[in-house]
């Protein structure tokens, strides 16, 4: 079985060649353990030793929209490495850069992240509509994470009915580093269900045990993956580890063994949760 992971970061230490973005946060960040580095051949050797055959890059915020690194990586292991990478929704070009999205080898997705209060404020001002249209326009995936604002996304999911939509994390609030958790983990959840009714919403049960609130293997979790499955179908449901952010919280061995030896799911479930549906969503074939 294909085993594919829907979310990785990779980066190196900072250096002049290539510098993070000006605004990248560099304040340590509490109950965040930060590696210096995850470059591409430090994902490689991890996703090996996990039986992990493939991966989508999503470019850390640290580059802000250079996506060069992750482009050099799916340059160089285009059947390991492919791209969903970060953009400047209001730059004056970006209709040419999401038509020319795809053209560059590994580049499959565009993503468009709402979770820090300067987006969101963007995004409800429609700064963000130019990247939609132009998205649905040239048929690029979205990839979005737009914790607690699920409600407020459906209208723009209705707006943009041929756009592939592809919600990050649950669509769900996840601990620090990155937004403080919902008091019950899942007392959202309803609201990503509610927007199983577009064919156009796919989703990542991705750094799921950053939700869970059980130890290893999480089974507190297998009720809520279920109704997300039942919601979606498992067409439309992709697995995800985003280990190097919850490595405070599990290993990346644990997080795929948490799913790939449950009794939870079948074997065909598992190939389609694993990688098949990523290849369908995403349009990522096979080489060769």
């Amino acid at each position: 079985m294909e085993i594919i992971d829907a979310q990785v970061h990779i980066w190196e230490k900072e250096h002049p060649g290539r510098p993070y973005a000006a605004s990248y946060n560099r304040t340590p960040r509490p109950g965040h353990r930060r590696l210096e580095e995850a470059t591409a051949d430090q994902m490689l050797l991890a996703m090996t030793a996990c039986g992990v055959d493939a991966a989508v890059i999503l470019t850390p915020a640290l580059y802000g929209p250079d996506n060069s690194y992750s482009l050099e990586a799916c340059a160089r292991h285009p059947e390991k490495f492919a791209l969903a990478g970060n953009i400047d929704p209001t730059a004056p070009d970006v209709d040419d850069v999401i038509r020319n999205w795809r053209s560059r080898p590994g580049a499959l997705a565009v993503r468009l992240p709402i979770f820090r209060p300067e987006a969101r404020k963007q995004w409800q001002a429609g700064l963000f509509d130019n990247a939609l249209a132009a998205a649905e326009r040239y048929d690029v995936p979205v990839a979005t994470w737009a914790p607690a604002l699920l409600r407020e996304l459906e209208p723009t999911i209705k707006s943009y009915p041929d756009l592939q939509f592809i919600l990050d994390h649950w669509g769900l609030p996840q601990p620090a580093p990155m937004v403080d958790r919902d008091p019950e983990p899942f007392q959202r959840l309803p609201d990503l269900l509610n927007l199983a009714r577009y064919p156009n919403v796919a989703v990542k049960v991705s750094a799921s045990v950053s939700l869970s609130q059980d130890s290893f293997p999480y089974n507190d979790l297998w009720p809520r993956i279920h109704s997300v499955i039942d919601a979606f179908g498992l067409d439309r449901v992709m697995w995800g580890s985003d280990w190097t952010r919850v490595l405070s919280v599990n290993t990346y061995a644990q997080d795929a063994i948490a799913f790939l030896e449950t009794d939870e799911l079948s074997a065909s479930d598992k190939e389609k949760l694993f990688g098949a549906t990523l290849r369908k969503v995403m349009r990522w074939p096979k080489s060769g």
